[in-house]
């Protein structure tokens, strides 16, 4: 039966409409992948020797073992971020005798085939012979090298779970979030870190070959979960989308929207839109995850020296949401611009209302951004002209540029490593957005200094801000002529 599962899957790829852009992007997936194959294998090489030529007191097995748990951590997001979850289309074989038992098992061994769970002994190998074997024995360390790969498996089958089961749990992220925050704190103010523990506990490993049965243990817990997991949801009614009613209780929070202008209650249905689809609440949490992006450079010494970048990060933090949403302004509406062109409602409302949409978000995402201030009021500053330097200038930029060749969106997938709707467009908008500021903030800079430099910045958006009617209006001229273009295009 497995190989009639995997000849299907061949037919079905091999007769898919979209079959020559599929290898083209299979044929890509390819050459990433050996690319990032042949770095690991040179990083493997050196690894032995750059251990011992990192100046620090630590024990270079120590060092080597608490380097192994930021590879975990590391492997975690990679396998959220990259790896599919292992998916057949079942249904046809629902009404035949074909026992989900076996189903479920031929989507866990294929699942398997990871390059993900050949990395850490490619990438270990080499240390572990020519490092650990000589000092603990081969027999020591070829246990430790195969508990880094149980180890691996175990977060490959949680990885799974998590997709399959969380990933649209919103508590579950404000636990990893909490955690994550936790541990920067306590080594930022206290020098103590979660991950030490785990990294002696990798050290006793190779002294305590026997305690190899954790990770073994582990590692058969949670195939069975994921195995029963699987097997128990292979029926019509969990393969339906399901629809998400709990997110109706977030969305009526902004019934109060519904009572006022025209253009309220289209900003509550865009809300409305974004917390029921996939891809939208992927973006939503992208951005909320992004709020932690300052923390690398604002206190980070090696950029002190070098505060022209961080405008960038000022510009960018203070419109997380604006930028990963507003670049896909019209493909959001995807098989629903005829609804609301063909509808009693004026362009220049509907245009006002995703603008009034992204001018909100941006001052979210800079109310977010108000605990920088630990770093200096003058971040604190730089985050609320960036924000007013992203109203005035960058969401109309966004929006015009966003009319150039727009692409349909199937809201109900994820948007990682999702590239569709993306175009020149998205490439061109990244130019007046990374450079425009600097253009005004590097010639007041070199004269006036950093202070003048984002003050700038600020008025600057409050000057686009005074003349965003006209704007408005010349978006909706644009758009009055693309509407029709838009609605041939923007259909899936």
């Amino acid at each position: 039966m497995i190989r009639e599962f995997i000849r299907h899957q061949w037919l079905q790829f091999r007769r898919s409409p979209s079959f020559g852009r599929e290898m083209g992007m299979t044929a890509l997936v390819i050459f990433v992948g050996a690319m990032i194959t042949f770095s690991l294998l040179i990083l493997a090489i050196t690894l032995p020797k750059l251990i011992t030529s990192i100046p620090t007191q630590k024990d270079p097995v120590s060092l080597l073992n608490e380097m192994v748990i930021y590879y975990f951590l590391l492997d975690a997001v990679m396998r959220y971020l990259i790896q599919k979850v292992p998916a057949l289309d079942v249904q046809p074989y629902l009404c035949l005798p074909v026992k989900r038992k076996t189903i479920a098992g031929y989507l866990l061994g294929r699942s398997l085939f990871s390059l993900f769970n050949i990395y850490p002994v490619m990438l270990l190998l080499p240390v572990t012979l020519q490092f650990l074997a000589p000092r603990y024995g081969t027999m020591n360390a070829v246990i430790w090298l195969a508990s880094i790969s149980l180890f691996s498996l175990c977060i490959h089958f949680l990885n799974i779970l998590f997709k399959k089961k969380y990933d649209s749990t919103p508590w579950v992220w404000i636990i990893l979030v909490v955690i994550a925050s936790s541990n920067y704190a306590l080594n930022y103010f206290y020098g103590y870190s979660f991950l030490e523990p785990l990294g002696a506990a990798m050290e006793s490993i190779l002294v305590s070959p026997y305690l190899i049965f954790i990770p073994v243990l582990g590692f058969l817990l949670l195939l069975y979960a994921t195995y029963k997991f699987l097997g128990n949801h292979l029926y019509l009614e969990e393969l339906v989308q399901k629809s998400d009613d709990h997110l109706e209780s977030y969305s009526a929070s902004f019934g109060f929207l519904n009572r006022g202008t025209l253009s309220n209650v289209l900003i509550l249905q865009e809300i409305r839109l974004i917390l029921r689809h996939k891809r939208t609440r992927s973006v939503l949490l992208l951005s909320l995850i992004f709020v932690g992006y300052g923390l690398l450079f604002f206190g980070n010494e090696a950029y002190q020296d070098s505060k022209g970048f961080f405008v960038f990060i000022g510009v960018f933090m203070s419109a997380l949401f604006t930028i990963n949403y507003g670049q896909f302004f019209w493909g959001w509406n995807t098989n629903q611009l005829d609804f609301y062109f063909t509808r009693p409602i004026s362009l220049r409302t509907w245009i006002s209302s995703r603008y009034r949409l992204l001018v909100i978000s941006s001052i979210l995402s800079t109310v977010l951004c108000i605990p920088y201030v630990y770093f200096g009021w003058d971040i604190l500053l730089l985050m609320i002209c960036g924000c007013l330097f992203n109203i005035g200038v960058n969401i109309p930029v966004m929006i015009r540029l966003s009319m150039w060749s727009p692409k349909a969106i199937d809201l109900n997938r994820s948007s990682f490593m999702n590239y569709q709707g993306t175009g020149v467009a998205q490439w061109l908008m990244a130019i007046p957005m990374l450079v425009g500021p600097y253009l005004i903030f590097l010639p007041v800079n070199y004269f006036g200094g950093f202070v003048p430099g984002i003050l700038a910045l600020g008025i600057v958006g409050l000057i686009g801000c005074l003349f965003r009617n006209q704007v408005i209006t010349r978006l909706t001229n644009r758009l009055r002529v693309l509407k029709y273009k838009f609605i041939r295009d923007l259909t899936l």
